[in-house]
């Protein structure tokens, strides 16, 4: 009863086989072979190169389950003709059975008897086929030809969804035909395109100046910031229709933005971004809904590296922003219906674009540094070591010098915090601005000791003598390959100013007039950025408030202030980006430093005394040289 469809001939070959058990051995593994390789109950018609095999669906969902149909994936995918199924069904189970069972009649008796047990394991889901047929359907794009004068559509008929397509497609095919065909049409095109870059140009360049005032001196960092452009433009065009380069989500916004604020700061980069992503959304050919992607890419490159001091940050930087561009990638492509697995793609494309634009970044940026003279903050990082060969020599041969460049670099540091300048630069600017000492040390008198070797010169020569040092500085900068930017610091530091001390001297024993105040100048030019004159405040102040003999927190506040008030007085700082505002802070922060270094020291038991014995030898010794001047021979 149980195998009902056996014929006569099967049963007589089975009872003369003697061993059952035999059969049944048999059975069990090809049975197994069957089952894992999938027996289905039914296939439709039509032709199936592979079957998308899912889990815990059944054949009949139910009126329930068809609301809310549910999506399951594919567990695994296999050739058609690799499944068993009906009419197969005992031919694949004789197959099977060859190495088991020798005997063709006892293999057909075992198979005709296993084909009872082989139950389908497989049931076709006619409604989830037919759903993933029809969004396959959809993704393939449909080609139809027209001939001259057919009609598309009949008027008063109302318009279908592919309707729409096909006159949108005519109305881009016509407007190219015209741009063929007319010349004149695609010259009036390229100048539209021309005068709405130029007016964004305009504007943007105007926006930079007013942030950063010291880019009207500098004609290089223009070049620099249309080569970034020109760059990023360009790769735009290469990768956004060809997605074997990675399509809209490849293009490198990461690499205009890492470039930008590594090159001109947080606040410009930010420009620079937005305006690069705005020439590639105004053209028709280069615009994508990815412009999210983009700019989230490029907003969070720029914070990333906002405050760049090591080489390491760019790898924090890459991990960081792949995560943001991913994450932006894939919430466009959901958004706008894609498919989750082609989403993962446009994901995982964007992330590709922050790694090959970081590689990128690494590569050019010593290239634009040595091409266009801009001064990175990676650079600075460099510069500011005291072991640099010119720092370590200044330390040796002028440690007055030295002491002095360091107490700058502190006020500056700390005022360029107070106002949000770029307290690094002021660092390695200090370091460097009175490297033209080290030739004359001795006329300096931070280096000085007992005697003064302006005791031996006029106020015309020892106002040459003090002045060369910025012409030596400038030359030993450039010889030793330092940025322009830093070199600025020499002759910016003083800017015009008179040397006071030595003019006042010329006055006293000048009785004709004929001392001219311009004889006493420093070359200049005046400070033209935020930092420079920073520089010039922190060494006038700290210059003066160490000629103070009792430096109180009331004295070293007055002098100060009138350190401040005589630069802006006599015009030094109107060349700068500073502000009233501005000044205030750095006054603010001046003074705890300068009180702190300069404080009043406990006086020990005879130590006045020793000191005012000491300079009264000095200026003892200060009035013979006077009283004697210099000997005059003469000759026959």
């Amino acid at each position: 009863d149980e195998y009902p469809g056996l014929d006569a001939g099967t049963i007589r070959a089975v009872l003369d086989a003697g061993d059952l058990r035999q059969i049944f051995d048999a059975l069990e593994p090809a049975l197994r072979s069957l089952f894992a390789d999938g027996i289905v109950d039914v296939l439709p018609r039509g032709t199936y190169q592979q079957i998308c095999v899912v889990e815990g669906m059944p054949a009949d969902e139910g009126p329930e389950a068809a609301d809310s149909p549910p999506e399951p994936a594919c567990v695994r995918q296999t050739p058609a003709s690799e499944l068993h199924r009906g009419h197969r069904l005992a031919t694949d189970l004789a197959r099977a059975l060859n190495e088991s069972l020798s005997r063709a009649e006892l293999r057909s008796a075992a198979a005709d008897i296993g084909r009872y047990s082989a139950l389908p394991n497989l049931l076709f889901n006619e409604e989830i086929t037919s759903r993933r047929r029809a969004d396959a359907e959809a993704t393939v794009p449909v080609v139809r030809n027209y001939a001259r004068n057919e009609r598309i559509v009949d008027e008063g008929v109302r318009i279908t969804r592919d309707d729409l397509a096909v006159l949108e497609a005519l109305q881009e095919e016509r407007f190219r035909e015209r741009l063929r065909r007319d010349r004149s049409a695609r010259q009036r095109m390229r100048i539209g395109r021309v005068l709405m870059l130029a007016i964004l140009l305009g504007g943007v360049v105007q926006l930079m100046r007013q942030s950063d005032p010291i880019l009207i001196w500098q004609i290089n960092r223009y070049v620099l910031l249309f080569v970034l452009w020109g760059l990023f433009i360009g790769l735009a065009a290469v990768v956004l229709p060809q997605p074997v380069w990675g399509g809209p989500a490849a293009v490198p916004a990461s690499l205009l933005a890492m470039l930008a604020v590594v090159l001109y700061g947080e606040e410009l980069a930010y420009r620079i971004v937005a305006s690069g992503l705005l020439m590639v959304w105004m053209v028709p050919e280069l615009g994508s809904s990815m412009v999210l992607v983009w700019a989230a890419s490029g907003i969070s490159a720029v914070w990333m590296l906002r405050r760049v001091r090591n080489r390491n940050q760019f790898y924090r930087a890459l991990g960081v922003v792949s995560l943001v561009a991913a994450a932006a990638a894939l919430a466009v492509e959901l958004g706008a219906g894609t498919v989750p697995s082609e989403a993962l793609v446009s994901s995982a494309r964007a992330a590709g674009s922050v790694a090959v634009s970081t590689a990128l970044t690494l590569f050019l940026l010593p290239l634009f540094e040595a091409a266009f003279g801009v001064t990175t903050e990676l650079t600075l990082l460099e510069l500011s070591d005291l072991n640099h060969p010119l720092v370590r020599r200044m330390s040796l041969e002028s440690p007055g010098t030295f002491h002095h460049s360091q107490v700058v670099g502190m006020l500056g540091e700390s005022a360029a915090r107070a106002i949000g300048a770029n307290s690094l630069l002021i660092r390695v600017g200090a370091n460097f601005h009175d490297i033209g000492k080290m030739l004359k040390p001795r006329y300096f008198a931070e280096n000085q000791g007992n005697s003064n070797p302006h005791d031996e010169l006029t106020p015309r020569m020892s106002a040459l003598v003090i002045a060369s040092h910025v012409k030596d500085g400038i030359e030993l900068g450039r010889e030793w390959g330092l940025p322009e930017t830093v070199i600025a610091f020499i002759p910016e530091h003083h800017g015009t100013s008179v040397m006071q001390y030595f003019y006042r001297k010329a006055l006293e024993a000048d009785s004709e007039g004929t001392v001219l105040v311009d004889d006493f100048r420093y070359p200049g030019p005046r400070p033209r950025s935020r930092e420079t004159a920073i520089m010039m405040l922190a060494d006038g102040c700290e210059a003066s408030v160490r000629s103070l003999r009792r430096p109180t927190v009331s004295r070293v506040r007055e002098m100060v202030r009138k350190i401040f008030d005589g630069k802006t007085a006599e015009g030094e700082l109107d060349e700068c980006a500073l502000t009233l505002q501005e000044l205030a802070k750095i006054r603010d922060a001046f003074i705890p430093i300068l009180v702190g270094i300069h404080h009043q020291r406990v006086s020990y038991p005879g130590q006045r005394e020793h000191e005012a014995q000491k300079e009264q030898e000095s200026r003892e010794a200060r009035a013979r040289a006077r009283r004697s001047g210099p000997a005059v021979v003469s000759g026959s």
